[in-house]
C-alpha cells in the first residue's frame, strides 16, 4: 500500500476569530458542549463545556475553547475570581498565559449578563500508567527502524480515525479505543508478542485503556508509548495513504500543503492536483 510522508504536509489549524450576533438561547443549546469523541468518556453538567483550550487573551479577558464545532467557543472570565487547575494543583489565574494550545480541559461558567463567565478551568493531567507498561521514544523508533520482521511487535494507534487518516507513526495500525471490542480482532493471535499502544500525547488515556482491555483478554506484553503521536512527529515522520489524505485534508477541505519531492522533470511530467514542487536536493 502506498504511504505518503507527512514531512510536507503543513495543516494550518488555526481559526480566524468571526464576529457573530448573538444567538438565540435554543441555538444556543444545540451546540455541543464537548467534542464527540470526548462525550463517550466523559459527562458535563449543564453549566460546564470541554475541550481543548485555544487562547486567553487578559487584555479582553476572554479564552476560546475548541469543543468540536465550527469556531472555538468564547467565553469571558474574571482574574479575581477565576480558579484555574493544572493536573490536580491550583494555579493562579497568569497560568493561562502560558498554558499550551490543544491542552484539554473542562471549563465550569455561569451565565451572566448574556455571557458566559469561566469560574473554573481544569486542565487535564498525564494519564496514570504502571512504569513497568511504558516504552519510550528510543525503544518504539528501535522497532520501527528494524521492523517487526526482527523484532515481532504490533505498534496501536488508539486514536479515533480520522486522527489516524491525518497520519500515525510508521507500521502502526488502527485499533481505536472507541470501538475496540469491535475491532479486536486486530490484536495478534500470538497474547505473547509485543504490543505497544499509542494515541495523543502525555495527557490521553485512550492508549492506557487499551492496554487495560488487551490484558483483560490475556495479552501479557504490553506496552504503551505515553509521549504519543505529539512527540513523534516533532522527532521523526508520520505515514498516510493517498485515500487517507483524500478523506482526512482533501474532503475536509482542511488547509495544507502537499509537496512533490522528485526531481523537476519527474514532477512536470506528472503530478498530484495543487502539489506544490520542491525537489529533495533542493
Amino acid at each position: 500500500m502506498l504511504r505518503l510522508t507527512l514531512l510536507g504536509m503543513l495543516v494550518l489549524g488555526s481559526q480566524l476569530a468571526l464576529a457573530q450576533a448573538p444567538a438565540a438561547p435554543a441555538a444556543a443549546a444545540a451546540k455541543p458542549p464537548q467534542p464527540a469523541m470526548c462525550a463517550a468518556c466523559h459527562t458535563l453538567a449543564p453549566n460546564q463545556m470541554g475541550g481543548y483550550f485555544e487562547s486567553a487573551a487578559f487584555k479582553s479577558l476572554s479564552m476560546q475553547i475548541d469543543v468540536g464545532a465550527a469556531a472555538p467557543r468564547i467565553l469571558r472570565f474574571d482574574p479575581k475570581a477565576l480558579k484555574v487547575i493544572d493536573a490536580g494543583v491550583e494555579k493562579t489565574p497568569e497560568h493561562l498565559r502560558d498554558a499550551k494550545k490543544r491542552h484539554e480541559v473542562q471549563v465550569t461558567f455561569v451565565e451572566k449578563d448574556g455571557a458566559r463567565v469561566a469560574t473554573e478551568v481544569r486542565f487535564k493531567g498525564p494519564a496514570k500508567i504502571d512504569p513497568a507498561n511504558l516504552i519510550d521514544y528510543a525503544g518504539v523508533a528501535k522497532l520501527v527502524a528494524e521492523g517487526p520482521a526482527k523484532t515481532p511487535y504490533t505498534l496501536i494507534d488508539s486514536r479515533p480515525l480520522v486522527r489516524f487518516q491525518e497520519g500515525a507513526i510508521p507500521t502502526a495500525i488502527h485499533l481505536p479505543f472507541i470501538g475496540f471490542d469491535k475491532f479486536v480482532d486486530r490484536l495478534p493471535k500470538d497474547k505473547n508478542q509485543l504490543v505497544v499502544f499509542y494515541c495523543g500525547g502525555v495527557t490521553c488515556t485512550l492508549s492506557p485503556n487499551s492496554l487495560k482491555k488487551a490484558k483483560l483478554l490475556g495479552y501479557t506484553n504490553l506496552r504503551v508509548y505515553r509521549e504519543g503521536e505529539p512527540e513523534w512527529k516533532t522527532r521523526n515522520y508520520l505515514v498516510t495513504t493517498p485515500a487517507f489524505v483524500k478523506a482526512a485534508y482533501v474532503d475536509r477541505d482542511i488547509p495544507h500543503v502537499m509537496i512533490d519531492a522528485r526531481t523537476t522533470g519527474d514532477a512536470t511530467s506528472g503530478h498530484i492536483k495543487g502539489a506544490v514542487s520542491v525537489p529533495a536536493g533542493q
